[in-house]
């Protein structure tokens, strides 16, 4: 993610440009509801949080790779929004 700021000083335009890096696993941390994580390659299977933050920091390959890619699907749930559930692929 790219955060532009315009500032203007004394008649000059001054633009401060900062990149934010953040992993996947980090930003679902934050969010306020639970998530899951599948892998949906050949068979569908529950990949572990620790599992996902091991294979997203490099440290493990990714354990049930299908045409040599990862096939992903996320389910994210609110605690107190029930119904309202999405899941991305």
């Amino acid at each position: 993610m790219q955060v532009l700021s315009h500032i203007l000083y004394n008649r000059t335009v001054f633009t401060i440009t900062s990149v934010c890096t953040m992993d996947l696993s980090q930003y679902l941390s934050e969010l306020a509801g639970q998530y899951r994580l599948f892998d949906v390659g050949r068979r569908i299977h529950k990949i572990d949080k620790t599992q996902f933050k091991q294979f997203e920091d490099l440290e493990i390959p990714y354990p049930f790779p299908y045409l040599q890619h990862a096939w992903l699907a996320l389910y994210i749930t609110q605690p107190n929004d029930i119904g309202n559930e999405t899941l991305w692929f």
